[in-house]
């Protein structure tokens, strides 16, 4: 799997975990913790543009 698609896939996840985890805390930080590994990869592969979009939704 290259970059690209592992980056693709980690942004497929985080969607998913934003569309169906609970507001708890447990919830709360699987979410933390799928956005913090999609940011990374993101700024990994230069996609600035997703990259600032998902940080002005913070």
């Amino acid at each position: 799997m290259s970059l690209s698609e592992s980056v693709r896939s980690l942004g497929d996840v985080f969607n998913e975990a934003l569309d169906n985890l609970e507001p708890n805390a447990a919830g709360l930080t699987a979410l933390a913790s799928s956005l913090v590994r999609y940011l990374v990869y993101l700024a990994i592969v230069g996609d600035k543009a997703r990259f600032t979009e998902l940080m002005g939704e913070l």
